[in-house]
């Protein structure tokens, strides 16, 4: 059965199916228009379908569902909701839910059964005054089931009860290249049940957290506030994720939050982003206080793992939208390939070395290629590639080249030699060493592309004599004359056309201090 291309106005409910068995199966459910904005016209449900199995729901708009208050009775409100397996529920627009009162149902996209598929959904705008119950934007409850895709922000509770981006009970299941923005509560004295998180583990074993982005930047008033939760389960799979939580008040803080605190419990967590306005994490209780985590080395000894994550401020395009707008130093390129998840929530490839972390891959390069210390992974590289040195890399012996961007990770050097060129369109990022010889060249060519790491330049002149000078032309900024010339500051001068008229036709003299501009 197909219900598909129908607009519903002034109803209560939008689409309600019912089987009689699991027999029931092969609803689709397409490209529907349900909703109102008049608020005494609005439906208090979206798309409901009870007992049925292979169901898919693809391509619809709900746009104004609410429950008002003082409503008689207990009628069930929500966005999409499913009870049966294989279910498919992909590419809707859910958003301007209002839940003013009531103790019922509070979730924007409900799936209960396995082997469910939750996808490229956008849900914005919810929020539940109920004092007795919270608010999922999706809960999934069942067993292998996958979550990608999805857009999830502005949701919220006013009251002291819970409110999550996802939600997620069962076992096998996969979340991966979702985002998820400004979730809150106003928080209460049980984190478990009364505080805003981004993503929200009840229960299960062998769940796994791949590539996702969560921003937390609304206040709520107290309690706990984190972007990941982890209340119960084990053989957690945690890997290239962004957690951000930049509320500033109120709540106790933190990017992750786990109630576990066995670290066998966590097959993999490493290669994440956790950033915190007050703590990093919580392990175990946040009313003992020696369990909050204020930094990434304290986290990391707590879990035993997450020696490859990073606390860095990632640059959003906005608080709404969880791609990225610019190159941020320590940030790109710091995720792990895994294998299966080759693109990010846009569809573009991954890098197949080094991927970012979060949703969204952000590159100004087009192709990745490592040097390995013997030879390039993807072709020598180009003005297009972007490159990361894993070994130590010299032009005397491998040649001049031109790329995109360079990292040189850390313990690795690249040495340019006398009579040879790098020359790098964009950003130059130095974990280990890069030292120019006398004669090399190190040339970046946009004006606005930044370089991060210690990089010496070696200059060697013959011997001065009285009279003698010699000119500098590589720039420096923000560095003491000093370094020039070996500490010999009465032998430096600087050029100021100023101040031409002096007695020394505008040479000026540079004490050892002085800051170069």
């Amino acid at each position: 059965n197909t219900i598909e291309n129908n607009q519903f106005v002034n109803v209560k409910q939008g689409i309600w199916v019912t089987g009689n068995s699991t027999a029931n199966s092969g609803w689709e459910i397409r490209n529907n228009t349900i909703g109102n904005s008049n608020n005494n016209s609005k439906p208090y449900y979206g798309i409901y379908l009870n007992n049925t199995t292979n169901a898919t729901v693809t391509g619809n708009v709900l746009d104004g569902i609410r429950r008002p208050n003082g409503l008689g009775g207990s009628p069930s409100f929500g966005g999409i909701y499913i009870f049966g397996a294989n279910a498919v529920v992909t590419s809707n627009t859910v958003k301007n839910l209002e839940n003013a009162t009531g103790n019922d149902t509070n979730i924007v996209i409900y799936v209960e059964g396995n082997t469910a598929v939750i996808s490229d959904n956008n849900i914005e705008s919810a929020v539940t005054n109920s004092s007795s119950i919270g608010l999922n934007a999706i809960h999934v409850k069942g067993n292998n089931g996958t979550v990608n895709g999805n857009e999830i922000y502005t949701i919220r509770a006013s009251d002291s009860k819970l409110a999550t981006g996802i939600y997620v009970e069962g076992n096998s299941n996969t979340l991966y290249n979702n985002m998820v923005s400004n979730v809150s509560s106003a928080g209460g004295g049980d984190p478990s049940s009364q505080g805003g998180y981004g993503i929200y583990l009840k229960s299960g074993t062998g769940n796994r957290l791949y590539y996702n982005s969560v921003l937390l930047k609304t206040n709520q008033s107290t309690g706990a506030s984190a972007c990941l939760y982890i209340d119960a389960g084990a053989q957690f799979d945690i890997r290239n994720n962004v957690f951000v939580n930049q509320q500033t008040s109120g709540s106790i803080r933190f990017a992750v939050y786990s109630n576990i605190t066995n670290q066998s419990s966590f097959t993999q967590i490493d290669y994440n982003d956790y950033v915190s306005s007050q703590h990093i994490g919580s392990w175990g209780s946040y009313y003992t206080t020696t369990n909050r985590r204020t930094s990434l080395a304290n986290w990391q000894t707590s879990t035993g793992k997450d020696q490859n994550s990073i606390s860095v401020t990632p640059d959003f395009v906005s608080d709404t939208d969880l791609r990225l707008e610019s190159e941020v130093t320590n940030f790109d390129n710091e995720g792990v390939v895994l294998s299966g998840f080759s693109s990010d929530i846009d569809g573009q490839e991954r890098s197949t070395t080094t991927p970012d972390m979060g949703a969204d891959e952000f590159s100004r390069c087009s192709t990745t290629t490592a040097w390995s210390g013997t030879a390039w992974s993807n072709g020598t590289p180009t003005a297009t590639s972007s490159v990361v040195l894993n070994g130590n890399y010299n032009t005397a012996t491998n040649g001049s080249f031109v790329c995109c961007e360079l990292r040189v990770k850390n313990n690795r050097t690249l040495t340019i030699a006398p009579h040879t060129v790098v020359q790098v369109e964009n950003g130059i990022d130095v974990e280990g060493a890069l030292d120019i010889a006398d004669g090399g060249s190190l040339v970046q060519i946009s004006d606005t592309a930044t370089h991060n790491g210690n990089i010496t330049v070696k200059r060697k002149t013959t011997p001065l004599k009285q009279y003698d000078y010699i000119y500098w032309s590589s720039p420096l900024k923000n560095q003491p004359a000093h370094v020039l010339v070996n500490n010999a500051p009465t032998w430096t001068f600087k050029y100021d056309p100023m101040q031409s008229g002096n007695s020394d036709y505008g040479w000026v003299f540079v004490n050892e201090n002085d800051i170069l501009v």
